[in-house]
C-alpha cells in the first residue's frame, strides 16, 4: 500500500509538468503559479489525510489493548507453563533493596523464580539501551526505574509491549501511559525527615526555612547528594524556586552532612547522628513507635512525589510471567498495599491522608517534565554543585557487565 501511494505521488508530480508544458490547463489558470499552488495544496492535503488515517488506525489498535481480565491465579498458571522464570531490572541505591519483593513474589507464587538485580537507574537505563542494539538482545522482562523519560523514549522506539495489568483502569491517569506501555506501580516520596527524639517541637515539623535556624546547627542536617539522584535534585529545584539561591547558600555554609544515597542518610537519622535529613525516602503511615518520621509539609512547602513506572520489554523472554508481576504489583492486596500512597483511585491512603495527587505542593507531572529536559536538569545540577560538593559520589554499578543474569 505504501509503495502504491508513493508511485501515485510520483505520477502526479510528473503529470503536473507534462500538462503544464502542453498547455492542457491554460484555459483554467491565469498562470503557472496558480496551477502550482492548487497542485501543492491538494498534494499536501492528501498526505495530511493519509497521515491522519494512519494515526487513527494506530490509536484504534492501542485502544484494543484491553485491561487484563484474567485472575492472578490464571496468570500464575500461564507463567508456570512458560517456565516459571522472571527477570526484573529495578532501580535503587543499595544492593538487595528488592529482596523483600522477591521473597513476597516467590511466596505468593510457589515454583516461580524472580531475579531482580538492583542498580542505580542511571546505570540500568543505559544497560538496557545497549542490550537493545547489540547481539543477545534484552535480558530483563520488566524494567522498574525512576528515570521516567526512558520509558517515553522506549515507547517511541517501539521497544515496549503494550499491556494494561489488572487494576490498570483504577490507576490515576497521570500515573499511566494511556496506551498501556508503562504503568506507575507505586509512589516514591522525598522531602524532610526528622528524629523526633532530637527535634524540640516534633509535633510542628520543620520547613526548609526552619532548617536554617539555630536548632539545626552545623552538622545536624544531612542531605543526599543532589547530583547523585535526580529526584533529590528536583527537591532542590523546588526549594530554590520558592526560597531563592540565598537559601542554598546559607544551607551550604552550615557544613551539613552530604551522603551518596538515601540509605546512609536514613541510618544516620535513626541512630541519632542527625536531627533531620533532606532527600530521605518517605512513606505513610510512619512506623508506630519509631524515632524517625517523614514530614508531610504544609501546603506552601514543596516535596517530591512521583510514580515509579514499570514496563514490559517488547522482546521479553517471559511475557506471561511479566504480566503476572505487573498485575500483582497493582493488586489491592499486593506488595505496595501498606508501604506508601496508592497509585489507585479506589484505594484510600492510610491514616486518612489525602490522595497524593491532591497535594498542591507536589507534582508527578512537573517531575516528569524536569526529568525529560536534560539540558535544564544538567545546568541546574552544575549550579547546585557550586554550593554542595559532589566530588565524593560516583555511580559504581552494583551488578557487573552489560547483561547481568543472562
Amino acid at each position: 500500500m505504501n509503495s502504491f501511494f508513493g508511485f501515485l505521488l510520483i505520477a502526479l508530480f510528473y503529470g503536473q509538468f507534462y500538462a503544464a508544458k502542453h498547455g492542457f490547463f491554460d484555459d483554467f489558470f491565469d498562470s503557472d503559479e496558480d496551477f502550482d499552488e492548487l497542485f501543492k495544496s491538494k498534494l499536501y492535503r492528501a498526505i495530511g489525510q493519509r497521515h491522519k488515517k494512519q494515526e487513527q488506525k494506530k490509536q484504534h489498535k492501542h485502544d484494543n489493548v484491553r485491561v487484563e481480565s484474567r485472575s492472578l491465579d490464571q496468570l500464575y498458571a500461564a507463567a508456570l507453563a512458560e517456565g516459571g522464570k522472571l527477570v526484573v531490572y529495578a532501580g535503587g541505591d543499595a544492593p538487595g533493596q528488592q529482596d523483600s519483593v522477591k521473597q513476597m513474589f516467590e511466596q505468593r507464587f510457589p515454583n516461580m523464580t524472580l531475579d531482580i538485580p538492583v542498580d542505580y537507574s542511571v546505570n540500568h537505563g543505559p544497560r538496557v539501551n545497549l542490550q537493545m542494539v547489540t547481539p543477545g538482545g534484552v535480558v530483563p522482562d520488566i524494567a522498574v526505574m525512576q528515570t521516567l523519560q526512558e520509558f517515553a523514549r522506549w515507547k517511541r522506539l517501539g521497544k515496549l509491549l503494550a499491556y494494561k495489568p489488572r487494576g490498570w483502569d483504577k490507576v490515576y491517569s497521570a500515573f499511566r501511559d494511556p496506551e498501556g506501555y508503562f504503568t506507575g506501580l507505586y509512589i516514591m516520596t522525598l522531602g524532610i525527615s526528622i528524629n523526633k527524639n532530637l527535634v524540640s517541637n516534633s509535633t510542628n515539623p520543620p520547613t526548609y526555612a526552619d532548617l536554617l535556624q539555630s536548632e539545626f546547627a552545623n552538622g545536624t542536617v544531612g542531605t543526599a547528594d543532589p547530583n547523585h539522584d535526580d529526584a533529590v535534585l528536583f527537591i532542590y529545584k523546588q526549594i530554590v524556586d520558592k526560597y531563592g539561591w540565598q537559601w542554598l547558600e546559607q544551607f551550604a555554609q552550615r557544613n551539613q552532612v552530604i551522603t551518596c544515597g538515601g540509605i546512609q542518610l536514613q541510618q544516620a537519622l535513626e541512630n541519632g547522628t542527625l536531627k533531620s535529613i533532606i532527600g530521605g525516602f518517605g512513606s505513610y503511615p510512619n512506623n508506630a513507635g519509631a524515632a524517625t518520621e517523614y514530614v508531610i509539609p504544609a501546603d506552601n512547602d514543596p516535596f517530591t512525589a512521583y510514580a515509579i513506572y514499570g514496563a514490559i520489554l517488547k522482546d521479553a523472554k517471559h511475557p506471561e510471567a511479566a504480566k503476572l508481576f505487573m498485575s500483582w504489583q497493582l493488586d489491592i492486596d499486593g506488595p505496595n498495599a501498606v508501604q506508601t500512597w496508592p497509585v489507585r483511585t479506589d484505594v484510600t491512603p492510610k491514616d486518612n491522608r489525602r490522595q497524593i495527587w491532591e497535594y498542591p505542593n507536589t507534582s508527578h507531572q512537573k517531575f516528569f517534565e524536569f526529568m525529560s529536559n536534560v539540558e535544564e536538569r544538567q545546568r541546574f545540577g552544575r549550579q547546585v554543585a557550586l554550593f554542595l560538593d559532589d566530588t565524593k559520589c560516583n555511580f559504581a554499578s552494583f551488578v557487573p557487565g552489560v547483561r547481568p543474569l543472562q
